[in-house]
């Protein structure tokens, strides 16, 4: 899936500025950068808390597998709290080269809101030098 993008930054869920997929037991979003690069850190803006209680588990993976995300490496997962409109920053373990960044919520059939995504990485430095 594929959400629009737009100027600045939202700290809440708005439907003509964010996205939401439907309430199903896993969804997900991913982000195609069109080549490899080297990602360092994802920022997630959540458009809407998520799942109530319960914490959620957010999955960060990088990699050049589609449309089968799950085979991409792990950047980072987060367990805890998602709340609406504040930033989630993923730190990958290492730099990760991929095309595409994907977020996962392991979720018991909640939707998953997203404004925005942002994708650091490093374009000055040779992506052989870390494979």
């Amino acid at each position: 899936m594929f959400f629009p993008t737009r100027a600045g930054t939202s700290t809440f869920y708005n439907p003509s500025t964010c996205s939401m997929t439907e309430a199903e037991p896993s969804p997900w979003f991913y982000v195609n950068l069109l080549e490899p690069v080297l990602v360092q850190l994802v920022r997630i803006d959540f458009g809407s808390s998520c799942c109530g209680r319960q914490p959620a588990t957010i999955t960060v993976r990088v990699g050049n597998f589609r449309p089968d995300m799950g085979q991409n490496q792990v950047c980072n997962k987060f367990t805890g709290y998602i709340e609406e409109g504040r930033p989630l920053f993923l730190p990958c373990a290492r730099p990760m080269p991929g095309a595409f960044v994907s977020v996962h919520l392991e979720s018991n059939g909640n939707p998953l809101s997203i404004c925005e995504i942002f994708v650091y990485t490093d374009h000055g430095k040779s992506l052989t030098r870390f494979i």
